[in-house]
């Protein structure tokens, strides 16, 4: 009875009574059973499996069964991030041993506590809530213990107040302890006298020194007067603004400075000054006119995001807002960047003497890496591909997305949402199902019908036949073949024979080639080679080779007419010594004591299915031109006193 058999979700493996008999099929499908009580068992990837009994008595419609979903584990993908802080790292989960950092755990869905720690690097602690069947990845960044060290602070004033960053800590001289590795701003105070001030670096476990030589300090100042004619000159003094021209400038730090005059109107003119203690500097300088109109262009370019950089043909220029006057008339590249956002890109045409504003609005992105288990996948981002896994994304806009990862040959793509955050980077692990196939049940009736074992068409690649005869000649033989390839029309297959006339045996083996199967028609070729013996000393040898063509009617019926060559060499005679007990004179070598000869066969061979299975055969064949010794009365009472030079046989074939 043809039972169909159908499941929710389909795809699910069909197993009847046992799985020790292999799969029959997957959903839907049809199955072939007698009559009878069976137990179906189906298994589906994620879902429990099912077992139901059955009864067939006819075909009827097909049973419909609903498989239950497993209870998926969530699963932990703990990573470290790229610069490997917490690679190699202890791993707890809700205070247990959970191994090292990266590590993938199956866990219950809900809420878990997740630890990691590491010699040098403080504890890392996190809570993560996980659904049943998600995925989840934690990208882990170590921080490093902060080291301490101190330092020894002495003065040269008693009674001195020693001030750290900022915070008073001691009188000197003084020990100040417990303060973090890195760079710290010493001052020492003690009115009315001027203070000591020293950035100083401190080191882990190590004690540093400062000496603050306060009453040595004198204070070395000068003054500075500029001179000029220029109507509205002003002086600049280390860039900050120090008064008009001709104005004594007063406190004035000795050594080199960067003096500047500038007019409106005027080219602008700059010089370095060295100032000496006590003494006022003289510096005479009258400012030139600008040209009437400038040969340089002005860019403003401001933009609401904070400490964004621009670069302006590739070099940077400072953070937002600039404003540049120096640059050439002509064509610019300008662009702006900021951490959590997507670059911005403009090409100006700037004006001689003309001023260009430009306001950048800088949109938030972020970072996304694509991974799976299949490479060469192809990822869809919001329904746009945008590549193959592995992949990574930059500059994808903040916001809500969705990643769909598909490929040929797997089950429905992965499809991830997620939402990203400006200058988020995010680790999208994409795991796609392969889909199972085999053979349905009618495909494989289909294929053992259609096997045989005498057609120019080999036998199915890694199944076999055997075949059982009987009749006249051979009395009797047993034939093995197995199918060794297969691929478009060419085809190979081989195998061993015994067959027996009653006095003399033979073993042989056979190997067939399948040239072309096209219609109703196939074409090939065999060779067998073999030999045998029987008693008195008796034995052959025998090569044969053929070509084969074949009519095909459907997968039920194979006709094969099939003419050979066949060499054979027999040793006849028992005894030497007997003359009476050879053949005629001239009819063996005397020397050899052998007959051999050579033979044209004529064959025909009917090959009829009459189950998936199973064959019945009919093979008719003969040489019209001469006769073989071996097949005559002379040796065997069984056989006639002529060769009859027509022989057949008839058998069947089981097919596996």
């Amino acid at each position: 009875m043809r039972i169909a058999i159908d499941s929710q979700p389909q795809q699910a493996a069909i197993y009847i009574d046992s799985k020790d008999f292999g799969i029959e099929g997957y959903t839907p499908a049809t199955v072939k059973l007698p009559k009878g009580n069976y137990t179906v068992i189906l298994e589906a990837p994620g879902f429990k499996p099912l077992t139901r009994q059955i009864v067939v008595t006819r075909s009827g419609p097909a049973p419909l069964f609903v498989l239950e979903r497993a209870s998926r584990p969530a699963v932990l993908d703990v990573r470290s991030v790229s610069n490997d802080s917490a690679s190699g790292a202890q791993l707890f989960i809700d205070g247990a041993p959970s191994g090292t950092v990266p590590s993938r755990l199956e866990l219950t869905a809900g809420q878990h506590l997740v630890e990691v720690k590491k010699a040098g690097f403080k504890d890392y602690r996190e809570s993560a809530n996980v659904a049943e069947g998600e995925t989840r990845t934690m990208v882990i960044e170590l921080s490093a213990e902060a080291k301490k060290g101190s330092i020894l602070v002495t003065a040269d004033v008693a009674g001195a107040d020693v001030y750290v960053d900022g915070t008073r800590r001691d009188v000197a001289p003084a020990l100040i302890g417990d303060l973090i590795e890195g760079e710290h701003t010493i001052e020492v105070r003690k009115d009315p006298l001027p203070p000591f001030k020293q950035v100083v670096r401190v080191e882990g476990n190590r004690q540093t020194k400062v000496e603050a030589r306060i009453q040595a300090q004198v204070p070395q100042v000068g003054a500075l007067r500029v001179i000029s004619t220029t109507p509205g000159a002003e002086v600049v003094v280390d860039g900050e603004p120090a008064g008009p021209a001709n104005a004594e400038i007063p406190n004035v730090r000795t050594g080199k400075h960067f003096v500047e005059v500038r007019a409106k109107g005027f080219q602008p003119q700059s010089a370095a000054q060295d100032v000496a203690p006590g003494e006022t500097r003289l510096w005479q300088v009258d400012l030139q006119p600008l040209l009437e109109k400038s040969q340089n262009a002005r860019l403003r370019l401001v933009t609401p995001v904070p400490d964004a950089e621009v670069f302006i043909d590739g070099a940077s220029v400072g953070h937002a807002p600039v404003d540049r006057n120096d640059l050439a008339a002509g064509k610019h590249y300008v662009v702006v960047r900021a951490r959590g956002y997507a670059e911005w890109k403009r090409e100006v045409n700037l004006e001689a003497g003309s001023t260009t504003p430009l306001t950048a609005d800088l949109s938030a992105s972020g970072t996304i890496k694509v991974i799976s288990n299949v490479a060469g996948a192809d990822v869809f981002l919001d329904g746009v591909k945008v590549g193959v896994t592995p992949i990574t994304l930059t500059m994808v806009a903040s916001g809500d997305h969705y990643i769909e990862v598909k490929k040929q040959g797997y089950s429905e793509g992965a499809k991830l949402a997620f939402h990203l955050e400006g200058g988020q980077e995010k680790l999208l692990p994409a795991d796609l199902v392969a889909l199972r196939s085999g053979p349905q049940p009618a495909e494989l009736v289909r294929v053992y019908r259609g096997m045989s074992s005498f057609s120019a068409v080999t036998v199915e690649p890694n199944k076999f036949t055997a075949d059982i005869y009987g009749g006249f000649f051979p009395f009797g033989g047993l034939r093995l073949t197995v199918g060794a390839f297969r691929k478009g029309y060419l085809g190979v297959d081989a195998g061993v024979e015994g067959r027996t006339i009653g006095y003399v045996t033979e073993g042989l083996a056979h190997v067939k080639f399948q040239f072309f199967r096209g219609g109703p028609a196939a074409l090939g070729a065999d060779v067998a080679i073999g030999g045998g013996g029987g008693p008195g000393g008796r034995n052959d040898f025998v090569f044969e080779a053929g070509v084969m063509f074949t009519l095909l009617f459907g997968d039920l019926v194979r006709f094969t007419s099939h003419p050979y060559m066949q060499v054979y060499t027999d040793k006849l005679c028992a005894d030497t010594s007997k003359p009476a007990d050879c053949p005629p004179n001239g009819t063996f070598n005397p020397i050899t004591d052998r007959a051999s000869g050579f033979r044209l066969m004529l064959q025909g061979a009917l090959e009829i299915a009459v189950a998936p299975v199973a064959n019945i055969f009919f093979i008719f064949e003969g040489d019209p031109i001469g006769q073989r010794l071996l097949f005559t009365s002379k040796y065997s009472s069984a056989l006639l006193s002529v060769d009859p030079q027509v022989y057949g046989r008839m058998g069947v074939t089981f097919k596996f």
